[in-house]
């Protein structure tokens, strides 16, 4: 049996990404279960989700899970596999400004360096590759998206009583000079 863990950020990041969860409680979740798979046939992968919330954090999921290795945790085959966010639109890392894309890829291609145990995996560096070559070459270039996003995140914010800026502070820093606008 296969356990995939969605887990886009860690720490204020996630909390904010995937409200109101807690990066603690799924830590302790996972080790709770890790500890129980000896009583049945279980393996793990963390699966993050692709986005613009988490484009610029995921590197921390990467340096999570590589800790964990590190830690003496085990992995069948692939601990962390990524699947991409599609729709809404202005969530997908597609229509991203290239400011923002060029600070990803450099967190990401630093992982390379940075991670060799975990990059020594097929799979996780191929698909680690993969999301730079889409942050590389593939773009949406309706310019009504990152506005969309904007006020996307204000409504967000306004009904959890939050701010972006707050816990992804260098995104929101990165997209200042866009102004939201209510989609037609």
């Amino acid at each position: 049996m296969l356990f995939n863990i969605s887990l886009d950020a860690v720490g204020k990041e996630l909390h904010y990404i995937r409200y109101p969860s807690s990066f603690e409680k799924i830590v302790d979740n996972y080790k709770q279960l890790y500890n129980l798979r000896s009583k049945a046939n279980i393996s793990f992968q963390f699966t993050p989700t692709i986005q613009v919330y988490n484009v610029l954090y995921v590197d921390m999921v990467y340096r999570f899970v590589n800790k964990l290795i590190k830690d003496g945790y085990t992995f069948s085959n692939t601990p962390l596999h990524l699947t991409y966010l599609e729709f809404p639109t202005h969530l997908n890392i597609r229509i991203l400004p290239k400011n923002v894309r060029e600070v990803a890829v450099k967190r990401l291609n630093q992982l390379i360096v940075d991670l060799p145990e975990l990059m020594s995996r097929p799979t996780v560096l191929a698909n680690l590759k993969q999301l730079i070559h889409i942050l590389n070459t593939e773009f949406i270039t309706n310019h009504d998206y990152i506005p969309e996003f904007l006020n996307y995140s204000k409504v967000l914010d306004k009904e959890r009583n939050h701010s972006g800026e707050d816990y992804l502070p260098e995104l929101f820093k990165l997209l200042e000079n866009v102004k939201p606008h209510v989609p037609i």
